[in-house]
């Protein structure tokens, strides 16, 4: 079972007083945290119904951008249930897939050095 939230971190903000949205997960009592990469003011953000309010400029996309990202990650937490396999709710929402050899990272950080003189 899967308990998915939307919330407003109020702890921190912006220069512009502005707090970012975060997508809380939490599967078998483990909670996941996703950046979504809006920030609202914190009297733009309704708590009960999980939306922008209308007096967010674009709240319609918004909205329709959150409810996007909630039905992708149920979509993905329900395939993996069924699966067994683990997620990783950024390659969801994102699609970043980050494999990162060191080995051959450290390879061409060397060259780059060398080059440099």
């Amino acid at each position: 079972m899967s308990s998915i939230k939307v919330i407003l971190k109020t702890e921190k903000a912006n220069a512009k007083g502005e707090h970012p949205l975060y997508l809380r997960v939490i599967t078998n009592r483990k909670t996941q945290f996703v950046a979504l990469g809006h920030y609202l003011l914190p009297e733009q953000w309704d708590e009960k119904k999980e939306k922008a309010k209308k007096n967010h400029p674009n709240s319609a996309r918004l909205n329709n951008k959150i409810a996007d990202s909630v039905a992708r990650v149920q979509a993905a937490i329900l395939q993996s249930e069924t699966d067994g396999k683990l997620i990783k709710l950024s390659e969801v929402l994102f699609g970043q897939t980050v494999e990162v050899d060191f080995f051959s990272y450290a390879d061409q950080h060397t060259n780059r050095i060398k080059e440099q003189g």
